[in-house]
C-alpha cells in the first residue's frame, strides 16, 4: 500500500488552535455533519481557491491569534520513501518527456491538423 504524500490536516490545525466544530461550521454556514467529514479526511479534499481561503478566515477570526493561519498549515507534504519513483513516473506519465500534459498535446495536434488542412485549401485556391 502507497503511503500518502499530501496530507490535510484540518484536524491537527483545529486541535492546536482549539477551534471547535460546532463554532467552525457557524462560521462558514456549514452543517456540523460537512465540518466534521472535512476534519476528519486524511487526504486533502478537492477544494477551490476561494473555499481555502473562506476556511482560512474561519480558523483566522474565530482562533483570534495574532499568528496567521494560512493554506500552508492546513496542507502538509511527505515523500512517499517506499515507492519514490512512482512519482516521477506518474509525472512523466501525466506531463510526458516533451513537458506537455496530454490535453495540450491533443490540442497542438487539432491546431496542427487545422493548420495543415488552411495550408492545402490555400495551396487549392
Amino acid at each position: 500500500m502507497r503511503s500518502m504524500a499530501v496530507r490535510w490536516k484540518l484536524r491537527e490545525v483545529m486541535a492546536k488552535y482549539k477551534i471547535k466544530g460546532v463554532d467552525l461550521a457557524e462560521a462558514l454556514s456549514l452543517s456540523n455533519n460537512s465540518v466534521s467529514r472535512m476534519k476528519n479526511r486524511d487526504t486533502m479534499p478537492q477544494i477551490n481557491g476561494d473555499s481555502l481561503n473562506k476556511l482560512c478566515n474561519a480558523l483566522n477570526d474565530i482562533a483570534g491569534l495574532h499568528e496567521v493561519i494560512t493554506p500552508g498549515l492546513l496542507i502538509g507534504y511527505e515523500q512517499d520513501p517506499k515507492n519514490p519513483e512512482s512519482k516521477t513516473d506518474l509525472l512523466q506519465e501525466e506531463v510526458g518527456n516533451d513537458g506537455f500534459s496530454r490535453r495540450s498535446r491533443r490540442a497542438r495536434k487539432r491546431v496542427e491538423k487545422n493548420d495543415a488542412g488552411q495550408s492545402t485549401q490555400d495551396m487549392a485556391a
